[in-house]
């Protein structure tokens, strides 16, 4: 029984990203992340990556060098998200996204995402890479 619980603890910490202080991230790429958002540095959370066959789950995080906005959210210049990859499609689904703003927590949602296809450039296949190849 004490097992389950351990589980289902873990699986809650898994699914909610601590602020970012608290995990050991590893850059993946630098520069323009997307056409308009100026540059920024990618990393993953290489310990966060949970793989089920094709089905990846691993914790990224992006630190932009202006702030950003969204709609639905406040101004924030870095996110933390918990990313749903499927290594076989390519495809990428939000689970959940927390935005900071000089370091303070200023939102956090689930289910952000429908999974679409990842964004070709360095971005996109440097995260792919590094998360499914820790199948």
């Amino acid at each position: 029984m004490r097992s389950v619980g351990l589980l289902m603890t873990f699986a809650f910490l898994n699914c909610n990203p601590a602020p970012a202080q608290d995990h050991e991230w590893v850059l993946l790429a630098q520069g323009e992340i997307a056409e308009g958002r100026g540059p920024a540095d990618m990393f993953v959370d290489l310990a966060s990556i949970d793989c089920n066959g094709d089905e990846c789950q691993a914790l990224q995080r992006v630190v932009f060098s202006e702030p950003q906005q969204i709609p639905d959210t406040p101004l924030f210049d870095e996110m933390v998200t918990l990313q749903a990859l499927n290594c076989r499609t390519g495809t990428l689904g939000t689970m959940t996204f927390t935005a900071y703003r000089g370091g303070e927590q200023v939102d956090e949602q689930s289910g952000h995402g429908e999974a679409r296809q990842v964004r070709p450039g360095p971005f996109g296949t440097a995260f792919v890479n590094a998360v499914c190849s820790a199948r």
